[in-house]
């Protein structure tokens, strides 16, 4: 399974010779993959090139290939991110459909159910690719502690594992595949009833 990694948590240690509390956090990265496995492979056929901001948008072909899952689709892909734009290697939203007409989604389970949109992280400032999964992960474990959003995938934060992508058949990096943000708090999309708002930008 893609998404098994193993790591281990943070263990926060007080210090209690200070005037002021002083917590150092002691985190063993990054997860550690099989080493007799690799890594899942998403392949983008078509033109991908000069895709520079949030409105440029290509229609694709697209093959997953893993251990345990392979299937050819049709899709979409939009760059994703807000400061991440000015990167070299970008950031996309993908979302997979039916046919050509690129009219229908279709709905996809690559680890956490049936979706038809996912993001992928170029995480260009994180040689490890870890930082922002980690996080995530150790942000789930404390919401799971005091039963905060237990109904949700990964108690409202993102989830995601490692992957490689090629584009016609050319090797262009290595990506996080993510949970898409709509998926955070196990909404339907086809419902109206569900609403997530979030803000395009920070302000800060």
């Amino acid at each position: 399974n893609p998404g098994n990694w193993t790591f281990k948590t943070a263990n926060i240690i007080p210090n209690t010779n200070a005037n002021t509390t002083l917590f150092v956090i002691v985190l063993i990265i990054p997860f550690v993959v099989n080493a007799s496995s690799e890594l899942p492979k998403l392949y983008f056929y078509g033109n991908v090139k000069n895709m520079e901001e949030k409105s440029d948008e290509r229609k694709i072909e697209v093959k997953y290939v893993s251990e345990d899952k392979s299937f050819d689709s049709f899709a979409k892909i939009r760059v994703q991110g807000a400061s991440s734009l000015r990167y070299d290697k970008k950031n996309f939203n993908i979302t997979f459909y039916e046919d050509n007409t690129y009219v229908n989604k279709r709905k996809i389970d690559v680890k956490w159910g049936e979706m038809s949109k996912y993001t992928l992280k170029a995480n260009w400032l994180d040689k490890t690719h870890s930082r922002n999964l980690v996080s995530a992960d150790i942000y789930a474990d404390i919401q799971k502690k005091y039963g905060l959003f237990d109904n949700t995938l990964n108690n409202g934060v993102v989830d995601g594992f490692p992957i490689e992508i090629y584009v016609n058949d050319k090797f262009y990096g290595l990506y996080t595949l993510n949970l898409h943000k709509d998926y955070f708090f196990d909404l339907d999309e086809d419902n109206p009833n569900n609403i997530l708002f979030a803000s395009k930008a920070s302000t800060l």
